[in-house]
């Protein structure tokens, strides 16, 4: 029916546009449809939520892009942003900005969402910090601020490296060596400099290493040697 507010049809009847009908926009008596018959795409506008199908072959559709009512954007396929999706589901050629307030962090957990460890920063918008994050703690496990300082177990490192143990962990940080039970074997700390006669240089000026006394297996005596 044509009136003042506009022209009128019934559901399922169609508007086909194209010199062969391949495009359709009609109403199904449920959700509003946009097709093109020719690319298998459908363009489905429901009363709560929006999403783009793709028809196979056999006539079947697939939801391919859904975005609901409460804002959730989902896609049951590949998605590239700025390129053409390739092996993950999601592929990003430029950079990624997560802008807001403090406490929001990317988030990498298991399918059970109950097992995560976060990137984020909770600083003050002051503070370019770094920082990451592993099971339900608020406290950051390791801390980079703007100033070049990294803290583990520490959130305000006050010099380049800060490392704080917990109460019942005393041994704040361990140094291991892997070559195996030989004697003089152990961790080592290198004290470098800069020789400017050599051109600017790194070279190791001292060195504090903690050998083993011993061969044998059992023997946990050791040295340290400067």
């Amino acid at each position: 029916s044509i009136s003042k507010a506009g022209i009128n049809l019934g559901d399922n009847s169609k508007i086909r546009l194209g010199t062969g009908g391949d495009f359709e926009l009609y109403f199904n008596g449920t959700d509003g449809v946009l097709q093109n018959l020719v690319g298998g795409k459908t363009i489905v506008k429901a009363k709560s939520d929006f999403f783009v199908q793709t028809n196979s072959s056999s006539g079947g559709a697939t939801d391919t892009l859904t975005c609901s009512s409460t804002g959730n954007v989902q896609t049951h396929y590949k998605l590239g942003v700025g390129r053409v999706a390739g092996d993950e589901p999601l592929e990003v050629q430029g950079n990624i900005k997560m802008v807001g307030g403090t406490n929001h962090r990317l988030k990498i957990c298991n399918d059970s969402n109950n097992n995560w460890a976060e990137i984020g920063n909770d600083g003050a918008s002051t503070q370019n910090t770094l920082e990451f994050f592993t099971g339900s703690s608020a406290t950051p496990t390791m801390s980079l601020d703007n100033n070049g300082r990294c803290g583990i177990g520490e959130a305000s490192p006050s010099t380049t490296l800060e490392v704080k143990g917990v109460a019942n962990a005393p041994d704040v940080l361990i140094l291991r060596d892997g070559t195996g039970l030989s004697a003089d074997n152990g961790a080592a700390i290198l004290l470098n400099g800069i020789n400017h006669s050599a051109g600017v240089q790194h070279v190791s000026y001292a060195k504090i290493k903690a050998g083993k006394l011993n061969a044998s297996q059992n023997n946990s005596w050791g040295y340290l040697s400067f």
